[in-house]
């Protein structure tokens, strides 16, 4: 049985075409713009989690808990 690894093996480039310039409503130069992360939060309104535990998912079970960290393990 062959599994699937996502890897590339080999590539062959043909040729290389220019695409046109996607356009999202903001200059180019505001993605990269430098900001503290403190700063960034602020701006979204976003909150530092006090307590990790308000993070856990209470109805969750204890086997679905075992499953998502295997998972995530096998990242």
């Amino acid at each position: 049985m062959t599994r699937l690894t996502l890897e590339a093996r080999s590539v062959s480039l043909r040729s290389i075409v220019r695409g046109d310039r996607l356009v999202m409503g903001f200059d180019a130069g505001d993605f990269w713009a430098p900001g503290e992360i403190d700063e960034l939060a602020a701006e979204r309104e976003i909150r530092r989690v006090e307590d990790v535990d308000t993070l856990r998912d209470r109805e969750a079970s204890d086997e679905e808990v075992d499953r998502l960290l295997a998972a995530l393990d096998e990242m």
